[in-house]
């Protein structure tokens, strides 16, 4: 009886194609598995955002759950913008970026690798602000003089 040679060689070829298409589906799978878990570490917190006008100036409130680390601060670029940067914390700021009041007729929200910066501008001209306290270390609460 003839040996046919070609048949085992192409099983295992198609075998060999097999195990590739294995590993890499399996190498993919893996990498999706990481993500998810990391997804949950990277839960962004949602930031809301409250203005209150006062006699001499506006309290301004970034309402969230998230941990506000040390070293929040401001900056005035006259004469109407607060820049309020926020270090080492995620929030999901759309909520922020979309807020307008009588008092505040614009809103800006930018990320950068490790600091979160608003900018609000008023509708009054500001001369200084302060960060008053942090409740808890969850939010911020400013103060705006004009």
């Amino acid at each position: 009886m003839p040996l046919n040679c070609r048949q085992p060689s192409e099983a295992k070829g198609g075998t060999i194609a097999t195990s590739r298409v294995a590993l890499i589906v399996a190498f993919i799978a893996s990498l999706l598995v990481s993500c998810s878990l990391f997804s949950t570490a990277l839960r962004f917190e949602p930031v809301a955002l409250a203005v209150e006008e006062r006699r001499n100036g506006f309290l301004v409130e970034l309402l969230t759950d998230a941990a506000i680390a040390d070293g929040a601060g401001t900056m005035i670029a006259r004469p109407h913008w607060l820049i309020v940067t926020v270090p080492d914390t995620l929030l999901d700021t759309t909520g922020v970026a979309t807020f307008r009041s009588p008092i505040v007729d614009s809103t800006e929200v930018h990320r950068f690798e490790t600091v979160t910066q608003f900018s609000l501008r008023f509708t009054k001209a500001i001369s200084s602000a302060e960060i008053l306290r942090t409740r808890n270390n969850k939010g911020l609460t400013i103060s705006v003089f004009f």
